[in-house]
């Protein structure tokens, strides 16, 4: 097939608020929008100006240099910002030129005032821009979009996440994921599970990670995904292991949240979202997804309840097994299992449903250990703290401990303080022994 070398040909990019920043329509705005922002600073003489964003394939032209921009030049080099203070500012229609090649780019549409959605006070803005270009440079181009991807990574996404971090993203009200940022990976050690409920899931894991059990499953027919359901009591380290497991295989998080009014094909579009971004083989890293609080949607709730959505047993399904299930690791957190159908945690949906319980002997000597510094004297607190015949969550346990981590003897005397704060957490309203 040959293309016609005098026709034009206009594609169309999006920026919202609540943008999906690894979407190829986003990228080239980026690029565009950080490389305007870094020739106004050099022609300002700002001693800001970053030489090596300042990419020589591409030329802006003189109008947009010689405006005033003095916010543009004191604004974080966020991409939300760079774009919003300046693609939109001065409503584009101009031409730049790429690697010798025309380009016009036309804001279509920019939609601050009147906000498109909202949702617990937050909104949306909605920019719209074509970007067109004689179809005999259609290779240059192809170019130019693969540079923006490869701009956008160095300077934003890769450049904002240090090796030791792994990155956050959280599903919005509008159906996509929403980078959160970053957090600093956490060593499985920090986890004070019962050791041998630890390592099996360690190991687990590890097993179906091997390349060897991928192919197996390809020639069984079968998908490749492992489903996890943690379920138990707050505080019990649910959401920590999943960030110290996401750590040790160095994965990043997609955190699915369950928001009022979020629908079935919100949840589709989300799901298909991440298997978009777990495929492209240009990320370096996949990442596990978190369906947090999964019992939520299986609770009563009260007619017009503003926290109600509209997820269906049946979507949640297809989610988990159905065709969008794609081939991802997702981890299910749940407080309390009774709340949810039988249907969902049957084998074959759930692969390894494990317990999080209030912390037992093993867990208080080693968090006690680990926290005070002095092993000698665990055994000591374990005795004193079983007889206020007491539950206690890791969580709490760690937040006493902390303020006597240079003071062992001060945690043995002052054990009346845990169970003030055991009493104002009510994690239970009955006193049972534990403790074996």
């Amino acid at each position: 097939m040959s293309l016609d070398t005098t026709s034009q040909i206009t594609v169309a990019f999006h920026h919202t608020r609540h943008h999906e920043p690894n979407k190829v329509f986003f990228q080239p705005l980026f690029y565009l929008a950080s490389n305007i922002k870094e020739n106004i600073k050099k022609a300002n003489g700002d001693e800001k100006y970053n030489k090596e964003m300042d990419d020589e394939k591409l030329e802006i032209p003189h109008t947009i240099l010689n405006m005033e921009f003095s916010q543009i030049i004191n604004s974080s080099n966020s991409d939300e910002t760079t774009i919003s203070y300046i693609l939109d500012r001065f409503k584009a229609n101009d031409t730049f030129k790429y690697n010798n090649a025309h380009f016009n780019i036309k804001t279509v549409s920019v939609c601050k005032d009147n906000p498109i959605n909202t949702q617990h006070g937050e909104y949306t803005i909605y920019s719209s821009y074509e970007i067109s270009y004689n179809s005999k440079d259609f290779n240059k181009f192809e170019n130019f979009i693969k540079d923006s991807i490869k701009y956008y990574k160095k300077f934003y996404y890769d450049e904002n996440t240090k090796h030791d971090e792994i990155k956050i993203s959280m599903s919005n009200g509008d159906g996509y994921f929403e980078r959160m940022g970053s957090i600093e990976k956490r060593d499985i050690n920090t986890i004070y599970l019962p050791k041998k409920q630890k390592q099996s899931i360690i190991d687990d894991l590890t097993n179906f990670l091997k390349p060897e059990t991928k192919a197996r499953y390809k020639k069984l027919g079968v998908n490749y995904k492992r489903v996890y359901l943690f379920e138990g009591i707050p505080g019990s380290g649910k959401s920590s292991f999943i960030m110290a497991l996401a750590s040790k295989f160095n994965y990043d998080l997609a955190i699915v949240s369950f928001h009022p009014k979020m629908t079935d094909v919100d949840l589709t579009r989300i799901l298909r979202s991440i298997n978009s971004d777990n495929d492209n083989k240009d990320n370096d890293k996949q990442s596990f997804i978190v369906y947090e609080d999964i019992d939520c949607i299986f609770k009563s709730r009260k007619i017009n309840d503003e926290t109600k959505n509209n997820i269906t047993l049946s979507g949640l399904l297809n989610i988990m097994d159905g065709i969008v299930a794609g081939q991802n690791i997702i981890f299910l957190s749940s407080n309390e299992i009774s709340n949810l159908d039988s249907a969902l945690i049957r084998p074959g949906r759930v692969d390894r449903i494990e317990k999080f319980d209030y912390s037992v002997k093993e867990q208080i000597l080693e968090i006690f250990s680990v926290f005070t510094e002095n092993e000698e004297k665990a055994i000591n607190f374990y005795t004193e703290l079983c007889k206020y015949n007491i539950k206690v969550s890791t969580s709490l346990l760690q937040q006493y401990l902390l303020k006597y981590q240079f003071n062992p003897d001060g945690a043995i005397e002052n054990l009346d303080e845990i169970k003030k704060m055991y009493d104002s957490c009510n994690v239970n309203k009955e006193a049972e022994h534990v403790y074996s």
